[in-house]
């Protein structure tokens, strides 16, 4: 009789065991991200059709955001709230239907990511906590979870990159000039006395070409004058054409006049006889 009672009492103490082990609702945070922190809920029910959940990130870190997981129906029901003062992110997640479930066959719900980045700038080291857990059921009862647990590390690392801003170079730097790759070292360390030569032989034929230029506008200046000058040759000719003009005209009025003097006379003659 003791023997039986004993074999009772510990498979009721078996079964109590595993019926607290499967009430344990378990926060699976996981950071394979910088700045990025996925939830997961372990739950042993099996059908949860809302849940609204309230986490706490330390101090030293801000939320920017939710990135609810893209395997959730569109039809669901998600929103998030946020208390910058305190960092609680308080998270609501409902499928409307009680023909539908949150959690997958295995009893997990994936909400989907916070990100996170620190207060001060600065890399730094943070955890995500849970603070509270009400399910509802598939008969629309709301039930609180007191069984929370954390499951694996909730310690996660921050990193900020300040490597990219020691490199940027200085603006205020002046330019500095780099010398041509082809040149030699014999080449490039030549007395700066001796570099200045070349400018000096430039300038030179700068000056040169600058009178060959204005000796060739000269020419063609006169050039366009020689037209203008050749007009000394054709007024002589009209002068010489004007004078053996005058002289004909000349001797054709004393021809004239000297036929009239005759052609009077003759009749003057003729009358007197």
């Amino acid at each position: 009789m003791k023997r039986l009672l004993w074999i009772s009492f510990s498979i009721i103490l078996f079964l109590s065991g595993i019926s607290g082990i499967k009430a344990d609702t378990i926060l699976e945070p996981i950071s394979n991200k910088n700045g990025n922190v996925e939830i997961s809920l372990d739950f042993k029910e099996g059908y949860v059709g809302a849940i609204d959940l309230t986490l706490k990130v330390s101090s030293n870190m801000k939320v920017t955001g939710v990135n609810w997981n893209t395997a959730l129906a569109t039809s669901y029901t998600k929103r998030y709230t946020y208390d910058e003062t305190n960092h609680i992110v308080k998270i609501y997640l409902a499928t409307g239907n009680n023909t539908k479930n949150l959690v997958d066959k295995n009893g997990k719900l994936k909400v989907g990511s916070l990100t996170v980045k620190s207060v001060n700038g600065e890399s730094t080291n943070y955890t995500v906590d849970i603070l509270s857990l009400s399910i509802v059921d598939a008969n629309y009862t709301s039930i609180a979870k007191n069984d929370l647990k954390i499951g694996g590390n909730n310690q996660f690392t921050y990193q900020v990159n300040n490597s990219v801003e020691e490199d940027k170079p200085t603006t205020d730097k002046p330019n500095q000039s780099k010398p041509n790759q082809n040149t030699s070292k014999d080449e490039f360390e030549k007395n700066p006395t001796e570099e200045q030569k070349p400018d000096e032989e430039s300038g030179d034929k700068i000056e040169q070409d600058n009178k060959e230029e204005n000796t060739e506008d000269d020419n063609k200046e006169n050039i366009n004058k020689k037209p203008n000058d050749s007009k000394e040759p054709d007024d002589l000719e009209e002068n010489k054409a004007k004078k053996s003009f005058d002289w004909k005209i000349v001797f054709g009025v004393v021809v004239i006049a000297m036929l009239l003097i005759t052609l009077i006379s003759m009749i003057t003659k003729k009358f007197k006889d």
